[in-house]
């Protein structure tokens, strides 16, 4: 899971040294998206989260709660 970086921010990341194309490897604007997904045995998702903010994450005890479900 990837996101595309606004054409407006690229300027202000190059300006702070920040070139993603060359840290991806390649020519795109992307950057990863955090994602959690619990699945049960028959591929059911019972949970999904994703955030583009990779500092944030969900709590452990939550997802061990739906796990023990």
């Amino acid at each position: 899971l990837v996101f595309q970086i606004e054409e407006k921010v690229k300027a202000a990341y190059l300006s702070k040294g920040l070139n993603i194309p060359k840290c991806n490897g390649d020519d795109s604007w992307e950057l990863p998206l955090t994602a959690v997904f619990l699945m049960d045995k028959q591929h059911t998702v019972l949970y999904e989260w994703t955030k583009s903010d990779y500092l944030q994450r969900p709590e452990p005890s939550d997802l061990l709660e739906i796990i023990k479900k």
